[in-house]
């Protein structure tokens, strides 16, 4: 039981979690055109980043990795952002202040609109040169295709999100030096986004997304370059609860057999 887009399984069956091992720019090609409802994308930055976090949040052991290999700033990727996002989707594209008209520039030569620049304040510092200011914030870019995307809110909200990460995630840290927090995809699922609709993201690093979507009955596929990362994301989407029965829909109770279950 399951579903398929195209050689990816969607399903409790898939022993890959919905994440698979590879470049996105290769994997990217068996994704049909306009198929996908939101893209979280957290690409390579170009900064040379690495840390210095050797435990976990509350101080348990973190396996130690100052970085996740090259960390080599590559637009090309968009090309398949534009493509396989349906028209009333949206893309949510995480990147830093000295790299960001780099990806603006890139997004919008592919037929985007960067409709606005969200501010996330990490209310820490952790990175950077420790002569200088340090930095706390990133940016994440909202850009549609078309004015077709209706944001899923009560009320309007603003620009400036603050939520805290690395050793201070509330979740714990899944051993990546740039885990972003639950709390961030969270409000990006729910804000662009319904249940039984196809997120994807790219550049999964620790799996962030792929948690949120289970705990959020959305469909998921992830793709990661390093073996070893993508193993860690799998087993974090196998130890993340789905929705419990009572607290969804019919509609998400059916949806919830596309997606992984627990062992």
């Amino acid at each position: 039981m399951g579903d398929y887009l195209g050689p990816y399984l969607l399903g409790p069956n898939d022993e890959n979690q919905g994440i698979y091992t590879g470049d996105a720019r290769e994997l990217a090609k068996a994704i049909p055109d306009e198929s996908v409802d939101l893209l979280i994308e957290d690409p390579p930055y170009g900064i040379g980043y690495a840390s210095s976090w050797k435990t976990r949040n509350g101080g348990g052991p973190r396996r130690y990795r100052a970085s996740f290999g090259p960390d080599i700033l590559n637009t090309a990727i968009v090309e398949h952002y534009s493509r396989v996002l349906k028209s009333s989707g949206a893309l949510y594209l995480f990147t830093r202040w000295d790299v960001l008209q780099i990806w603006r520039s890139a997004v919008e030569s592919c037929g985007f609109s960067v409709k606005q620049r969200i501010v996330w304040n990490k209310s820490h510092w952790k990175m950077g040169d420790l002569k200088y200011y340090g930095s706390q914030t990133e940016d994440i870019l909202f850009c549609l295709k078309s004015r077709n995307h209706e944001l899923r809110w009560d009320k309007r909200g603003g620009n400036l999100w603050s939520s805290s990460s690395s050793a201070y995630l509330p979740e714990g840290q899944w051993d990546h030096p740039t885990q972003k927090p639950e709390a961030i995809i969270k409000r990006i699922v729910e804000n662009s986004s319904d249940a039984g609709d196809l997120v994807i993201d790219m550049h999964v690093g620790s799996g962030t997304v792929p948690a949120i979507c289970k705990q959020l009955a959305r469909r998921w596929l992830a793709f990661e370059i390093d073996p070893d990362t993508a193993e860690m994301a799998r087993e974090r989407v196998r130890n993340t609860q789905p929705p419990l029965p009572g607290l969804v829909t019919p509609e998400q109770q059916e949806m919830d057999l596309a997606v992984p279950e627990l062992a």
